[in-house]
């Protein structure tokens, strides 16, 4: 009998092992996928999207991240996703992050940003306004960036569960 109710309990271990590695899959994947969406000008941004296991971050990071992917700050994070099962929080604290996510701009732009004789940014040469936002989001992330990326993980469930688990 005691060999049963260890294989019962090594069973056990190993489902809740699985169970764990598929939510540390799904909060990496997840947290890349917003970080990727995360509109780059600064760079600020994207460096402020913060980790927290059962507790949410407060305030915001002096950082930047102006990597093409945002590796710097997804392996950041994902030094930091160590346990599965709970509560895990990925915030942007800064004060602009609701209107990337939500296109909270004018709609249409008043003037847009204004850029000096000579300089360029996303294809624009001063001088005059450059337009960043139609119909009120970011051209940047014209669709948000957190519900997109959950709808994307969500449909990949399944093939998450298949490629952390044997």
């Amino acid at each position: 009998m005691g060999a049963f109710a260890n294989s019962i309990r090594a069973f056990a271990l190993k489902k809740k092992a699985d169970h764990d590695a598929v939510v540390r899959k799904v909060v990496f994947d997840l947290s890349t996928k917003v970080i990727k969406a995360s509109p780059v000008d600064t760079g600020r941004f994207r460096a402020n999207w913060q980790y927290g296991y059962g507790v949410k971050p407060e305030g915001t990071l002096d950082a930047v991240d102006l990597s093409s992917d945002g590796s710097s700050t997804r392996d950041d994070i994902a030094g930091q996703v160590t346990k599965g099962a709970g509560v895990h929080y990925l915030v942007n604290n800064l004060p602009y992050a609701e209107v990337l996510e939500y296109g909270y701009y004018p709609d249409p732009p008043k003037y847009g940003t204004y850029l000096k004789k000579g300089v360029s940014k996303h294809g624009y040469t001063g001088p005059g306004y450059m337009q960043r936002s139609a119909g009120g989001f970011s051209k940047q992330a014209p669709r948000g960036m957190v519900g997109i990326s959950v709808m994307d993980v969500a449909n990949d469930l399944q093939r998450i569960a298949q490629e952390v688990t044997p």
